[in-house]
């Protein structure tokens, strides 16, 4: 079960260390140990270790593993990888390794761990000030829900979260089961209409194949 994260760490150094090779001025998470601190407006203070830092071009980047590029390529950056790269932004500009008056970058490098495509896909945005108030409410949220020994917003529908998290049974394994518990949240909404679309590409392709192998034939 823990083989893709294995995985992923492994590529994760291999990557850094050849990035830093060849650009010894970016600044390297796990070669230059970047710490960073970010603090929301509510004053919670969130710490994390960006993956690659580039001065130069006042630009964050985040390294990705994923199984395959198709999913990332159509969709793009999932909003936690939104989250992510732009508390490392904040806190980087907090500190002032990146310059606010100027446009601060935020991206992911996805690579995929299979092995399939060779080919890294790079993702690079400029970074959006709004998040900033969205990821604070998120954060206040689980905090008040803490504080007063209440639940937390469990956003994932229950089929799904009992399938991506290890924490699934001491979170959710005592609650009833809910037959009409809906899946709301907005990236699987998009990966059900990928899926969707990506079965009616299939039926159309093999649909054509069929069709032209018929006119080639005897050619």
């Amino acid at each position: 079960p823990k083989w893709s994260a294995s995985v992923g760490t492994a590529i994760h150094n291999y990557v850094e260390k050849a990035i830093k090779t060849s650009h010894p001025d970016w600044l390297v998470g796990s070669i230059d140990d970047v710490e960073v601190t970010a603090t929301l407006p509510s004053g919670v203070e969130i710490k994390g270790h960006p993956d690659i830092v580039i001065p130069s071009d006042n630009a964050v980047i985040g390294i990705k593993t994923v199984d395959g590029l198709a999913y990332v390529r159509n969709q793009g950056a999932s909003l936690q990888h939104q989250y992510q790269r732009h508390l490392y932004a904040l806190g980087l500009i907090q500190s002032g390794a990146l310059d606010s008056s100027k446009p601060v970058l935020v991206g992911n490098l996805y690579m995929d761990r299979s092995g399939k495509e060779p080919q890294p896909l790079m993702l690079v945005e400029e970074m959006n000030p709004s998040l900033t108030a969205e990821i604070d409410l998120w954060v206040e949220d689980v905090i008040y829900a803490v504080k007063n020994n209440e639940d937390a917003n469990r956003d994932v529908a229950s089929p799904v979260c009992e399938r991506i998290c290890e924490f699934f049974t001491v979170c959710r394994g005592s609650l009833p089961d809910e037959d009409s518990d809906m899946i709301e949240d907005p990236e699987l909404i998009n990966a059900v209409e990928a899926y969707v679309r990506g079965r009616e590409m299939e039926k159309e392709g093999s649909a054509l194949k069929k069709e032209a192998q018929a006119l080639l034939n005897g050619v």
